[in-house]
């Protein structure tokens, strides 16, 4: 119950953050720099509701795996998880890109949000969203 209090809040302050801001900015997983910003980065930046009764462990295996408020590269980033932090998988999705990302909670500092299924182990969640 108290995870979907926390989401719930976080999807009302993603929407108001969100609405106050420019569109992000579309960063590249090959790239170490950020492109200027695309009308069409909103529109590919959704956040799907995630499925939270089949949670799994797992951890990062990348040295540094961006925390996101949704399911792609555009969207706005809102933390990084460091190689072997211990996460909660929750689900996956696959995204306008063909890419799978899993809905993630790090327990340790109560951080919730998506990231990149090739950052994680086991290639992150098994559970569809």
């Amino acid at each position: 119950m108290r995870l979907r209090q926390v989401l719930t809040g976080m999807g009302l302050g993603v929407v108001l953050i969100i609405g106050a801001m420019p569109a992000p900015a579309q960063a590249h997983q090959s790239a170490a720099h950020e492109t200027a910003p695309t009308s069409s980065a909103a529109a590919a930046c959704q956040n799907p509701t995630p499925r939270l009764d089949r949670p799994t462990n797992g951890t990062v295996v990348s040295a540094k795996a961006p925390l996101r408020i949704g399911p792609n590269e555009v969207c706005r980033p809102i933390g990084t998880e460091l190689k072997d932090a211990s996460l909660i998988f929750y689900c996956y999705v696959r995204n306008s890109a063909g890419n799978t990302w899993t809905f993630v909670e790090n327990p340790r500092v109560l951080a919730y949000g998506w990231i990149y299924d090739k950052h994680l182990s086991g290639n992150g969640s098994a559970v569809p969203c």
